[in-house]
Formats: structure tokens, sequence, C-alpha cells
């Protein structure tokens, strides 16, 4: 399902000011391995929640909620947009059943082999 404006969501996610520092920090520069180390370095905590804030206001523009799980099985996050209005869960990152196939092929794959080497 297809949310409505959905292409100016993601452009305003794109012109977010501590993106576009985020995004400019990311670019490796000269150095080589120390531009590489700097490209992996953590988040700012306050770029993120000035992120989570910029998210959490277009979330409420178009009633919609953002819901976290863990799949017990493979322990991978899951986030999950929902229609505030009617609990429709809009779409599943990364879909739930993707997963489950994972989880199975894992348990398959402990079938055939017994061990590491």
């Amino acid at each position: 399902m297809r949310v409505e404006g959905q292409k100016m969501e993601n452009r305003l996610l794109l012109s977010s000011p501590a993106l576009q520092r985020e995004e400019e920090a990311a670019k490796p520069q000269e150095g080589g391995k120390e531009a590489a180390l700097r490209a992996s370095a953590p988040l700012d905590p306050e770029k993120v929640e000035e992120f989570g804030k910029v998210l959490k206001s277009l979330f409420e523009v178009f009633s919609l909620e953002l819901h976290f799980t863990v799949h017990r099985p493979t322990g991978e996050l899951i986030a999950r947009i929902v229609n505030r209005e009617t609990g429709e869960v809009i779409r599943e990152i990364p879909p739930e059943k993707f997963l489950d196939m994972i989880a199975k092929l894992q348990e398959l794959a402990g079938i055939l082999v017994d061990e590491v080497v």
C-alpha cells in the first residue's frame, strides 16, 4: 500500500540539516584508512535526536505510528509503519515472512552441518 505524500516525506527527510551534515562526514576524504574509520564512526546523539524529531512530526502529519519488535528466531529488528486510525500495517521492514524463511534455512543448515571448522 502506498502512503500519500510519501515523496514529500522523503524530500523532507533528505533535506534535514543533520542528515546533510552526516552525509558529508560519511564521504571518504583523503587519507585511506583514516577516512574509512571516520565514515564508520558512531552517530552523534544530537543528530539522531534531531532526526527523530523530524521523523516523529512527519508521522503525526500522516497519522502513522512506528513500532519496533525483535524477531525472536533471528534476533533481527523489525520496524512496522502502522496507520494510527485503523491499526493496519502499511509497511514492515524487513518483512516477517522473510525473516521466518531465514530462520528456517538456518535450522535446515544446522541439520546438515553438525559443527563449524
